[in-house]
């Protein structure tokens, strides 16, 4: 004797109709479960595999964005960091004092002998004072050096 074979809506062959019923009971658990949000994933007779995504709790959002910012402020200032390393640069020359003559005053070269001027012995020749911080020459009369702004003591009343 023959079975009779009953389909259900989903075109899966039953062989019974107490197996119907139980595809339909299962019919109206997979639309409850789809008004409550699941969706089907995958589905073979009998087995139909429901899944439910979401996009993760708010708070742990808040958390990841407050973090993402502070190591995007981090690199930001990391990068300007690297920037201003290279295009704020403060450059200082340090100079050799220059021998100026004693009787004329013009200025030696650093190896002469006599003055090029007036032919005065370049051994008698004045060295400049020189700033006791950075030892740039400075003028006899500077109150500061103009190249680290070290005071000289020569200001009035020292």
């Amino acid at each position: 004797m023959a079975r009779s074979v009953v389909g259900n809506e989903n075109g899966y062959p039953s062989a019974s109709p107490t197996e119907g019923m139980r595809n339909e009971e299962l019919r109206r658990r997979i639309d409850r479960a789809i008004e409550e949000g699941w969706q089907v994933e995958s589905e073979t007779p009998g087995r139909v595999v429901l899944v439910r995504r979401s996009y993760g709790s708010p708070v742990l959002h808040l958390v990841i964005a407050a973090l993402t910012l502070w190591w995007a402020f981090g690199a930001a200032n990391a990068l300007y960091a690297a920037y201003a390393y290279v295009t704020d640069v403060e450059r200082r020359v340090l100079r050799a004092p220059e021998r100026s003559c004693s009787e004329c005053g013009a200025a030696l070269d650093p190896n002469a002998s006599y003055c090029r001027i007036c032919g005065a012995d370049a051994e008698e020749a004045s060295v400049p004072p020189v700033c006791p911080d950075c030892g740039a020459p400075t003028p006899a009369d500077a109150n500061f050096c103009s190249d680290c702004g070290a005071a000289l003591g020569n200001e009035p009343g020292h």
